[in-house]
């Protein structure tokens, strides 16, 4: 017999109750997968009254809930702007107009129309042809510590690698990748912090707007003498005919900016030290370096850069006999999923020749799957290919590194080793 649908209701919601899963206790930023797996156990649709939000675990639901129409990336935002003050909402406004405009927030038609255009920019085929630079890059990065002993590898050599990248895919110069470094750590904060510290929220309007400054001088320049990267991509299609607005245009290049590299540097630096925890694994890459590309897949399962995505019912919907009801917001649990064992054997065993591998959902599904996920797994083989030919002394500096404090990101903010 079918279970009887579960209906909540919202008004009796108490954002203060007590978390059974402990999905905000500081274990969720350190070490997620043993929550993620009770909860996927005993409630696979779960509804989170801390978080104000259904919470879905299971692989299959999760790459279902990415592609179910009925669910809306758009109307996540306002959802979460309501719950502020009135004081907060009124700050936030520009952020939100600004955030709006980005693709990863739009429905169709709007997602559809921005998409064709960047699709434009970030074929296969562009991105492969940047392997010979990233390559020399990473060289460079290593030939800067090598004869040192010890770096912190997510600090001198994940991290500068993909905004050097992403800087000169936008033609940026070289001396202002250390400002846009500056402009990801103001952005990566305010979605790890959130909008309640002023001097957090005050960091993030500034850098909008320096950012947003920035890049109109940029178009205009490229405009005037039309070059080879992503700004002139949109650009040409513009002349095509199919035309963004100049706020659409300078919102997609800052998105394009932070997004284009913040998980690239998550997926390297994990990757890392996935291989500097499990020596076997490492001894195998290194002996069979051909295996690169499904190790890569492996890391972007076993520590997914990308933990949760959100969305928000656009109707009353049901799932599971769980009732739920338009404008509440789905949690899309990635990093959960990545861990199914109904989907991956042994699912918390790193092994780098897992055969399904690339069935993670780290990048998506559907409509909204990442245009950059080619250029992220390319700047990964490259760097922990290049790292393990060059430092095969290789080895944790540290029992004890530092992970980011983000529900929807994870990732090391620093990775000591000694070589």
């Amino acid at each position: 017999m079918a279970a009887s649908p579960k209906i909540y209701d919202m008004s009796a919601t108490n954002i203060d109750a007590r978390d059974p899963y402990g999905l905000v206790s500081p274990e969720i930023f350190f070490n997620p997968h043993p929550l993620y797996h009770m909860l996927r156990y005993s409630e696979p649709v779960h509804w989170s009254q801390v978080l104000n939000a259904w919470i879905l675990t299971r692989y299959d639901d999760v790459m279902a809930a990415l592609k179910d129409p009925r669910l809306s990336n758009a109307m996540r935002r306002a959802i979460g702007t309501a719950q502020l003050s009135p004081q907060l909402r009124e700050k936030m406004a520009p952020i939100d107009r600004f955030l709006l405009l980005w693709v990863l927030n739009l429905d169709d038609p709007e997602h559809h129309h921005l998409r064709v255009l960047l699709s434009k920019a970030f074929t296969p085929r562009a991105m492969d042809n940047m392997r010979p630079r990233i390559e020399q890059i990473a060289n460079e990065l290593l030939d800067a510590v090598q004869e040192d002993g010890h770096m912190d590898f997510v600090k001198q050599f994940a991290h500068p690698l993909p905004v050097r990248v992403i800087g000169e895919l936008f033609g940026m110069p070289e001396d202002s990748h250390v400002v846009l470094s500056s402009w990801s750590k103001n952005i990566s904060t305010f979605f790890e912090v959130g909008p309640a510290k002023v001097e957090v929220l005050d960091n993030m309007i500034q850098t909008v707007n320096d950012m947003t400054e920035y890049l109109r001088t940029v178009v205009n320049e490229n405009r005037a003498n039309p070059k080879d990267n992503i700004l002139g991509s949109l650009i040409r299609a513009e002349e095509e005919g199919r035309v963004l607005t100049e706020d659409q245009l300078l919102a997609t290049g800052i998105m394009i900016l932070f997004a284009g590299h913040d998980s690239t540097v998550n997926l390297i630096g994990s990757g890392m030290f996935s291989l500097l925890k499990n020596p076997d694994q490492m001894a195998l890459l290194k002996k069979k370096p051909e295996l690169i590309g499904s190790a890569v897949s492996e890391f972007l399962r076993y520590e997914s850069p990308v933990m949760r995505h959100d969305r928000a019912a656009r109707e009353d919907l049901e799932l599971h006999g769980y009732k739920i009801k338009k404008g509440q917001r789905i949690i899309v649990g990635l990093g959960a999923a990545n861990r199914d064992p109904a989907q991956f054997a042994n699912p918390d065993i790193l092994d780098i020749t897992r055969k399904n591998a690339k069935r993670h959902t780290t990048f998506g599904n559907g409509a909204h799957a990442c245009l950059g996920a080619s250029l992220a797994c390319t700047q990964a083989e490259i760097a922990i290919q290049l790292a393990l030919q060059r430092l095969p002394g290789i080895r944790l500096g540290t029992k004890s590194p530092v992970w980011r404090e983000h529900f929807n990101f994870r990732g090391l903010r620093t990775l000591p080793v000694d070589f």
